[in-house]
């Protein structure tokens, strides 16, 4: 009798445990690892992963000097994605400090840009320089990915800044 109990009590103990282990629900999120929003957490994906790159703009003394030759009143220069201005700027009457090499892509550069690419994992873009009055001053199209860091590099020539990136 007591072997009888005893198997019938194991048992039982065996088909609860089978029975919480199967109520576990799933959990869903985006199992992406380069996401923005990973989650290690969630066992299948449900195709809300999102992503994001950055890009560094930066320029040397030169190109500083140039600038404030040939600009003579410019004071602010606005960046803009498309036609979207981001909160980013710099003030020719108080200048950045100039940089003679790329930032680290680990540090900033003399502006660095977020770019939320959506669901996308690599995204078109173009980057827009103007002045407070609203003139161009530069304007370029980036490839920007996921997870990748792009230092743009901001070369002026006297009739404009030309593009130079660095990868």
């Amino acid at each position: 009798m007591n072997i009888r109990l005893h198997t019938s009590w194991i048992l039982g103990m065996l088909g609860l445990i089978v029975l919480v282990q199967s109520c576990k629900k799933m959990q869903y999120g985006c199992t992406a690892p380069d996401s923005a929003n990973y989650c290690a957490d969630c066992d299948e994906d449900d195709g809300t992963c999102t992503y994001k790159g950055k890009v560094d703009f930066w320029f040397n003394q030169a190109t500083m000097d140039s600038m404030y030759k040939n600009w003579g009143g410019l004071e602010m220069v606005f960046f803009y994605i498309g036609k979207k201005r981001i909160p980013y700027f710099f003030d020719l009457a108080y200048p950045p400090d100039p940089m003679e090499s790329a930032p680290d892509c680990k540090s900033v550069g003399i502006v660095s840009v977020s770019v939320d690419l959506g669901k996308e994992k690599s995204l078109p873009v173009t980057f827009i320089l103007r002045t407070g009055w609203g003139i161009l001053v530069w304007e370029y199209p980036i490839e920007v990915k996921a997870n990748a860091c792009i230092q743009q590099q901001l070369v002026w020539r006297g009739e404009g800044f030309k593009f130079k990136a660095f990868k």
